[in-house]
């Protein structure tokens, strides 16, 4: 434990390192308000959070989700990329902190891809689930609106919501893994914003071209075993859903932790397909 401990700190540390070691342009701050810690939600009823899903298949929790209108789920088009046609295999449950009871479990539709999306690129990583059955609003379910704010972002937190993933690419994660505690429950923790210029950067250590349609985030540590993103957990803040968190990985995560990146909801290479569906 005192070594896992210590590489969580290593990890943390090159990481601000190398963002404090390059150079950006200066842009006015836009900060946004969020909770200070990660928390772990126990109670049985999703009112703080009622747009909140986790997306199963065969019974398991596979991605999270926002829900924005009775018929429609935004959420992360990697890992639904090559699934269009097992579609009968997923289920979303609404209304819950628990992945596994409460709310309602509903089948889905038809699955939307972002059509600029490249698999395995953390741009236009963003898809769109039509649930098959007539949803009913209470509550505890309930869309969350979508952010129309524009222009640059250099400093801001934000909210996300999520599940942890036990299963990844059909792989068991050992017990010894950090998503293991309390895995049912809902995670809430506040991220933090790396100015777009310096993303960019990042990602030509990666070769390859951010798209402006990216938000990057740092990298979240605590209760997460080394390359796993929340897939698909959405991105608020001031009441407003910012956008759906890549399931992007960098090569070397096992030793440099990447940043998190997110799709902008509010992005002209963005808003106007989602617009189109709903």
């Amino acid at each position: 434990m005192a070594r896992l401990i210590l590489f969580n700190l290593l990890a943390i540390f090159l990481f601000k390192h190398f963002l404090d070691n390059i150079s950006t342009p200066s842009y006015k701050d836009t900060e946004l308000t969020a909770p200070k810690e990660l928390k772990i939600i126990n109670y049985k009823t999703n009112n703080n959070y009622p747009y909140s899903v986790s997306i199963q298949k065969k019974g398991s929790h596979y991605a999270s989700g926002a829900l924005v209108d009775k018929k429609w789920v935004l959420t992360v088009a990697g890992e639904f990329y090559n699934t269009r046609e097992t579609i009968k295999l997923f289920r979303v449950r609404l209304g819950s902190v628990n992945c596994k009871k409460g709310g309602v479990l509903i089948p889905l539709k038809s699955i939307e891809i972002h059509p600029s999306y490249v698999y395995k690129e953390p741009s236009f990583d963003i898809a769109m689930l039509r649930i098959a059955n007539g949803l009913e609003f209470t509550d505890y379910i309930q869309p969350i609106p979508l952010s129309d704010v524009k222009g640059r972002v250099v400093s801001a937190k934000f909210v996300a919501t999520y599940w942890p993933r036990l299963i990844v690419n059909g792989k068991v994660l050992p017990r010894s893994a950090k998503e293991r505690l309390k895995p049912y429950s809902m995670r809430v923790s506040t991220q933090r914003s790396i100015p777009w210029d310096k993303c960019y950067m990042i990602s030509q250590e990666y070769n390859y071209s951010l798209h402006v349609s990216s938000i990057c985030m740092e990298p979240f540590i605590s209760h997460h075993s080394p390359c796993m993103p929340d897939a698909g957990a959405p991105i608020a803040a001031d009441g407003g859903l910012w956008g759906i968190t890549s399931s992007w990985i960098s090569d070397d995560c096992l030793t440099q932790p990447s940043p998190t990146i997110f799709t902008r909801i509010s992005s002209t290479h963005i808003r106007p397909w989602i617009d189109s569906l709903l």
